[in-house]
């Protein structure tokens, strides 16, 4: 919506005579500053100015020649009084007594500040006036012309009637009347003159028609300008103060804030430390007990693999030994085969001792029978006979004894069948305890690693703790530091408080 088209209030807005209201815009007008009186008299947030061009406060019932000698003077470096009716958020307006002035950082224009106070009543009407009617515009411009010339001249034609007058009178009186009038306004008519064209020439403005109640009293008007300028450097003054103290006060809640915190942080780094300080000794243990394991997993580590050692030299004894008793049960089988065969042979042995025996029966029957002839081959069949019964005897005992020897062998053979068995067996075992001793010996070597691994952890560990330990000294150290600087930061506060205060106390004496 155009600025003209929006809804126009006829209700004035009035402020008190010590409000100032300030604001700062850059070389283009744009608004980047304005304080809180200014907002709270025109109706906007700081949010709905800030950024935005300054005339969006323009009132419609401003001319634009006053605007235009604003700028004019702006541009040429100079500084602006002027009555300025502005207008509300609300569509309502305000009266403003207003100082422009130019803003110059290292003799560069960077932007431009308006001080804006009441509007004094008699200047408002004599305002009110001038800009009441748009063709006044024109008058502006024209009202100025209106100098000391324009007195000489109505000056000239009561002197020329009061010579005319005069010389019907006394001719001689004509000549005194003049010379008289010059002597009594030479000073006026001249000394003053030069003195307002040299004011004029300094410096003139539309404004001087609304503050002046003499249009032509140059002096007042600069007067009146220098006023306004000691005003303008007191409002800014005072408002910087202001602004001042609060950030001051922000300041103090911020340094008392962080005073709280920093005493905070200091007990929770004092905790801290010393739970570091534990923790520190904790992993000088751990580390200490790491090493411990570690040689004990390397003493552990050995232990298996000379138990590996010793499995495998069992094993191959144990096979040695299976290997002696399968010999041996073979040589018992064979035995017992053999012995098989010599009992075989006792018992045809046996049977020819019955044999023979029998026969040397026979033959004593067959000698007893020949009589004289067959006694002596009678005594050889007795002793072929005793001889063969010697020899089945002989044999009978052989036969048991070799029972015997038999039923030895046949023990011993079985035994060592079970002997061969229980060395098998014992050999099985002896390979799942190698099995076993291996399969231990590389969880040792894994754990040993990983044991390294701890103890060199828990040595960095140790030394990263003690790192750590160290640096939390020095942030607790830092931190004492900071809180000092915070007492020392609040105590400059609490005295740039004291001479902010003092500045707003000046400006304000000079003001009244």
């Amino acid at each position: 919506m155009n600025r003209r088209n929006k809804a126009i209030v006829d209700e004035e807005v009035e402020f008190s005579d010590n409000e100032e209201l300030v604001s700062t815009t850059d070389k283009r007008g744009v608004i980047t500053y304005v304080n809180e009186e200014f907002c709270r008299v025109s109706g906007y947030e700081t949010h709905e100015l800030l950024n935005k061009n300054h005339n969006m406060i323009r009132h419609p019932d401003m001319p634009k020649a006053a605007f235009k000698d604003l700028w004019e003077h702006l541009k040429n470096g100079q500084a602006w009084r002027g009555a300025v009716k502005n207008r509300c958020k609300d569509g309502r307006y305000y009266w403003v007594d207003a100082f422009v002035t130019p803003i110059f950082e290292n003799n560069i224009l960077v932007g431009y500040q308006s001080v804006r106070r009441k509007l004094a009543p008699e200047v408002k009407n004599r305002a009110i006036n001038l800009y009441s009617v748009s063709s006044k515009a024109r008058s502006l411009t024209s009202s100025i012309l209106v100098t000391t010339k324009h007195r000489i001249i109505m000056l000239f034609f009561v002197t020329l009637c009061a010579v005319i007058m005069g010389f019907y009178v006394s001719p001689l009186a004509t000549l005194i009347v003049p010379f008289a009038t010059i002597s009594v306004l030479y000073h006026e008519l001249f000394i003053r003159q030069k003195f307002y064209d040299e004011l004029k020439q300094s410096y003139d403005s539309i404004s001087r028609l609304v503050f002046c109640d003499d249009k032509t009293n140059y002096a007042e008007y600069h007067l009146k300008m220098q006023q306004g300028r000691v005003q303008t450097i007191l409002g800014r003054t005072l408002d910087s103060s202001s602004n001042l103290l609060k950030q001051v006060h922000s300041l103090e809640n911020v340094s008392d804030n962080a005073h709280h915190n920093i005493e905070k942080e200091t007990v929770e780094i004092e905790n801290i430390a010393s739970a570091v300080e534990q923790m520190v000794a904790t992993i000088g243990e751990v580390s200490r007990n790491s090493a411990s394991t570690l040689d004990q997993v390397l003493s552990a580590n050995t232990t298996c693999q000379d138990a590996n050692s010793l499995s495998k030299k069992t094993q191959n004894q144990v096979s040695a030994l299976v290997d002696d008793v399968s010999a041996s049960y073979e040589s018992a089988e064979n035995l017992s085969q053999k012995l098989t065969s010599i009992t075989s042979i006792m018992s045809e042995i046996q049977g020819i001792a019955e044999q023979t025996n029998l026969l040397a029966l026979n033959a004593a029957i067959e000698s007893a029978r020949a009589g004289e002839y067959g006694r002596g081959f009678s005594v050889v069949a007795d002793e072929v006979r005793a001889l063969s019964q010697r020899t089945q005897k002989a044999t009978s005992d052989i036969q048991q004894s070799m029972g015997s020897v038999l039923e030895s062998v046949a023990e011993l053979s079985e035994t060592m069948k079970q002997g061969k068995n229980s060395a098998q067996i014992c050999i099985e075992f002896t390979s799942d305890t190698q099995r076993k001793i291996e399969e231990m010996a590389s969880v040792m070597q894994h754990i040993e690693a990983a044991a390294t691994q701890i103890s060199t952890a828990t040595e960095e560990q140790s030394v990263v703790a003690s790192d750590i330990n160290q640096n939390i000294v020095t942030i607790r150290d830092a931190s004492q530091c900071n809180l000092k600087e915070v007492d020392e930061v609040t105590e400059l506060t609490r005295h740039i408080k004291g001479k902010a205060q003092q500045l707003a106390s000046l400006g304000l004496s000079f003001q009244k």
